[in-house]
């Protein structure tokens, strides 16, 4: 058997190995041949629909009583709220968080 790449798989990445053909497929080969069978772009193109950005109010919902009641209620910690919901805030968008990156076996 000849070694022909070596290297790691990264999150959201993939190979493939017809073991009949002894076909190797990387992760762009497999990912742009599923991204072939349909118009994706064209279709998203068709179905999107821009949100503009509203304005918010400086006028506080809830009580601090009442937002941590309902916070708890959420499963929602103080880590929870430090780490992600302050950053999300700040930033205006979801975080992204990973839990590993696995190394090859």
């Amino acid at each position: 058997a000849d070694i022909v790449q070596k290297g790691r798989l990264g999150p959201g990445q993939m190979i493939n190995v017809d073991l009949k053909s002894g076909e190797f497929k990387d992760n762009i080969k497999i990912k742009s041949e599923i991204a072939s069978r349909h118009p994706y772009g064209e279709w998203l193109a068709k179905g999107r629909k821009d949100v503009d950005k509203l304005a918010f109010s400086e006028e506080r919902l809830y009580d601090d009583a009442t937002a941590t009641f309902a916070q708890g209620t959420f499963g929602w910690g103080l880590e929870d709220i430090g780490m992600q919901i302050q950053d999300m805030a700040g930033a205006g968008k979801e975080n992204t968080y990973s839990m590993e990156d696995l190394a090859p076996i």
